[in-house]
């Protein structure tokens, strides 16, 4: 069991109105309502990427995974337990990791140009994060 029923529960579940990162903004509510346990060393569950998948058959531009952030940093559950002064620096940098998403993913699927586009807006959305950004593209490349 990943999760308590109760939590799930009173988290609301997956909001069927996102189109995508339902799950990202799911786990954002839960973790309001309940202690996480991080364990780097523990895999309790992993993506199917399939060529058919919608996350996956073609670039996604940002603005299709814009409403989940907004919905996340809405939440007013979410704004009560980010002190106000690092809700700033954490949409910046959910924004950022979800553009360095969309750059390796336009990796994979050979679209360099916007690759390039969303790893540059990643860097200048959040510079501190640049290094993770060049690695991760970096390498996607190394993985084709």
């Amino acid at each position: 069991q990943i999760i308590r029923r109760d939590l799930f529960v009173a988290a609301g579940g997956f909001d069927e109105g996102l189109r995508y990162c339902e799950d990202w903004h799911f786990w954002c509510l839960l973790a309001t309502r309940s202690p996480f346990a991080y364990r780097p060393d523990l895999c309790v569950m992993e993506y199917r990427i399939h060529a058919s998948s919608t996350m996956h058959a073609r670039v996604r531009p940002f603005s299709d995974f814009a409403p989940a952030l907004e919905a996340i940093f809405r939440d007013e559950a979410v704004r009560a337990r980010v002190p106000a002064g690092e809700l700033a620096r954490l949409k910046r940098a959910a924004n950022a990791s979800l553009l360095t998403y969309v750059a390796t993913e336009a990796i994979r699927l050979r679209d360099y140009g916007s690759s390039l586009r969303s790893a540059l807006r990643a860097i200048a959305e959040a510079p501190g994060r640049a290094p993770n950004v060049v690695l991760r593209v970096c390498g996607t490349f190394a993985r084709l």
